[in-house]
């Protein structure tokens, strides 16, 4: 008995222990693996699709490809580019190229609201102060792209297997796991389900009110659209509020400066196609919707960038998806655990 504990102990060190060594190892490209990962659970309907239209023998690999190139071409060539746009805008801010023109026009805004409101404010200092803790924050956030090639590539390649071989994997972890099958078969559907609900449903419609309403900067003369276009992509995940926090102050702006067609475009653009993308895409998005609170999003976003940085915008409500998962199961394994208990006693 005693040699059979130093056995059994002995095994489990050891296990642990190549676990460490492994994790070690694959620790610098984790971020690659994660966000692969993710993009095999967005885009395996796409996959699906294809592999139900292919009837040759290979058709497993070529549905995959073409995912992957569709992913390329959707997803990552629009985001990569949008992010260089909003770096080369908070770097020139961070140079001081644009600081004496957004000074001169914040000091008009500031003009406007004095003769309106007997106030005297300090808009100026308050507003550079704001914005140099953004650029600084942006700036740290999209440099992180700069050096991501080899974890992009790494993530393509890794993609291509997930979605190949997303099924045998699967398989893996359900054998892997103690827990019956039917039980490990909820947990990953449960997980899936939170996970498609919420980078669909937050986050990519996040993604696209910024971009358009960067286009309505572009199109109304609004400086720094791509800037304030990544800040409007977290200001919709914030409740209540949303894009509007972003766009109001714009359409003042534009007022003050005397572009009143300008400004009413942006009000109409804002309410009409920024503000109603939530409402049209979403019942595209998701099929199966995990209803989580936009504050809690907000907050693992805004947590996960600051914690894992630029990864932490997906890896944040991702692992608060995974936690409402767990916790909707949670109820059901106790009980099963509970009735079993029951029944030996």
């Amino acid at each position: 008995m005693k040699l059979h504990t130093l056995e059994v102990g002995f095994f489990i060190t050891l296990v642990v222990g190549v676990l460490l060594l492994t994790f070690f190892i694959f620790k610098p490209y984790l971020a690659a693996t994660f966000l692969a990962v993710v993009f095999a659970l967005l885009f395996d309907p796409v996959y699906e699709f294809l592999l139900r239209r292919f009837h040759f023998r290979s058709r497993e690999s070529v549905a995959a490809l073409i995912t992957v190139v569709l992913m390329i071409l959707t997803i990552l060539i629009p985001l990569i580019f949008f992010g260089s746009l909003i770096f080369q805008e908070a770097a020139a801010l961070i140079a001081g190229n644009s600081t004496e023109v957004l000074s001169g026009k914040v000091l008009a805004v500031k003009e406007y609201i004095e003769s309106v409101l007997p106030v005297s404010i300090d808009i100026a200092g308050y507003m550079q102060r704001t914005l140099n803790s953004l650029v600084n924050n942006l700036g740290a956030f999209f440099s992180g792209f700069a050096q991501a090639s080899l974890n992009i590539f790494l993530m393509i390649i890794a993609l291509f297997f997930f979605l190949r071989d997303g099924k045998k994997f699967k398989e893996q972890i359900v054998i892997l796991s103690p827990l019956s099958d039917k039980y490990d078969e909820g947990i990953l559907e449960k997980v899936k389900i939170a996970i498609n609900s919420v980078v669909r449903g937050a986050l990519i419609i996040a993604l696209i009110q910024g971009v358009l309403t960067a286009i309505g900067f572009v199109i109304f003369g609004v400086p720094n659209p791509a800037l304030w276009g990544g800040v409007a992509v977290i200001a919709s995940l914030i409740p209540v509020l949303g894009t509007p926090v972003v766009t109001i102050p714009a359409v003042v702006y534009l007022f003050v400066q005397g572009a009143t067609i300008a400004a009413v475009g942006l009000l109409v653009w804002s309410v009409l196609i920024v503000g109603l993308v939530d409402n049209f895409l979403r019942p595209f998005l998701i099929e199966q919707d995990i209803k989580i609170h936009p504050f809690l999003i907000l907050l693992s976003v805004l947590g996960g960038i600051g914690y894992l940085g630029p990864i932490g915008f997906l890896a944040g409500p991702v692992i608060l998806s995974l936690l409402v998962a767990l916790l909707e199961i949670y109820p059901m394994i106790l009980s099963i655990h509970l009735g079993e208990y029951g029944e030996r006693e």
